[in-house]
């Protein structure tokens, strides 16, 4: 995972897994998922990492209010984990 720049705190990897969600603002199936993946870090946070990672600005992704991100937030607009395929 390439992070360009962390939008909250970046987490400690160490010795959990990894869980990033792929989303945008304009996808209605990503905003939907935002209350699961909040329960998921709430529950599973000492052996799971949970990041949104998205490939729109800073700007787009503060400005969006509702439903609040409660775990980890990055953002890739040079889109660098496309090219890892």
């Amino acid at each position: 995972m390439i992070v360009e720049k962390w939008l909250s705190k970046k987490p400690d990897f160490k010795g959990k897994f990894l869980f990033v969600d792929f989303w945008a603002t304009w996808c209605g199936p990503c905003i939907a998922s935002i209350p699961k993946l909040n329960e998921y870090h709430k529950k599973f946070g000492d052996r799971m990492v949970v990041v949104g990672l998205s490939d729109e600005t800073e700007n787009k992704i503060r400005s969006m209010k509702k439903p609040n991100i409660e775990y980890f937030s990055a953002i890739d607009t040079k889109k660098k984990n496309e090219e890892r395929g």
